[in-house]
């Protein structure tokens, strides 16, 4: 009886060891896992000071290109203000100089014969139909400078306007990446969560296990005692004295099997928690993304 309750003692004692250790290998997975998640947020908080710092100098950019732009187009319209007044008075000294040949012409011939006077009035015919059709030719040629400086005005206003919707697609893709990466903290977070309250009840569960084991170990050694005290007396009834049960067949004692205690394996078994930390161990670090080679 006392090496039967020896054996059991030291089975007891070697599964509270294994207990133990289990425990204090949990604790210090936990304490390994509370020092990896401070230290992916102080990179994570680096990451989004680097994302906004980022944001704030493309809009200063921006704008710095954007004012020089407009300095850039006030000058090349003063230049062409310029450039077209000086079209417009070469324009009307080569009227007035044309104007005062015709005149010229005219009185010199004035004094010539009645033949050359129909010629002299068709030349002056002419030379106002010339007039007038340089006049409108010119105009003509105003009219196609205005409209091609026009378009010019556009197209820059167009790629103006494209420069600042790709500046502002920058920053809100930028926005909507920081917004992701949030948005996958917070899902990893709850499924550490969800994963210590399995943990947490697994324990609660291997302490009731625990628990049971070590009441049907009092009742199986209650029944044996009750045994050993009556095989001399008499025979034993079991429909009489009690229900049949484990160790009450009064079958011939042996001290190496009246208790027999399941071996303890030195296998090292990966838990609940390794199994999750192993599916996202390959998954990059906050702040490990090049801003740079993203989509868009």
């Amino acid at each position: 009886e006392a090496k039967r309750l020896e054996v059991d003692l030291k089975g007891q004692l070697r599964s509270h060891y294994a207990l133990v250790q289990e425990n204090e290998e949990q604790l210090r997975k936990e304490e390994e896992l509370q020092r990896r998640l401070e230290h992916q947020e102080m990179r994570r908080q680096a990451s989004r000071k680097y994302y906004e710092d980022s944001a704030a100098k493309v809009q200063d950019k921006t704008k710095q290109k954007f004012e020089r732009n407009q300095q850039i187009i006030m000058k090349i319209d003063e230049d062409f203000q310029r450039k077209e007044h000086q079209f417009k008075q070469s324009l009307l000294a080569e009227e007035e100089r044309l104007s005062r040949f015709q005149e010229a012409r005219l009185q010199e011939s004035s004094d010539k014969a009645q033949v050359f006077k129909d010629k002299v009035d068709e030349m002056k015919k002419k030379t106002e139909q010339r007039i007038v059709e340089k006049r409108e030719e010119g105009e003509e040629k105003l009219r196609r400078l205005g409209e091609r400086i026009a378009q010019v005005d556009k197209r820059r206003e167009d790629e103006q306007t494209k420069r600042m919707l790709l500046s502002e697609d920058q920053h809100l893709h930028i926005m909507d990446v920081i917004e992701n990466k949030s948005r996958l903290d917070r899902v990893n977070e709850h499924r550490r969560h969800e994963l210590k309250e399995q943990v947490d009840g697994n324990v609660e569960r291997i302490e009731t296990l625990l628990a049971l084991k070590e009441q049907l170990l009092d009742q199986r050694k209650a029944r044996n005692m009750k045994a050993e005290a009556s095989k001399a007396s008499r025979g034993l009834n079991l429909r009489r004295d009690c229900l049949p049960g484990p160790g009450q067949y009064e079958l011939a004692s042996v001290a190496m099997n009246e208790a027999p205690v399941m071996k303890m394996g030195q296998a090292k078994v990966p838990g609940m928690l390794d199994e999750a930390i192993k599916a996202t161990a390959a998954n990059p670090a906050p702040g490990s993304y090049d801003s740079s080679v993203l989509a868009n």
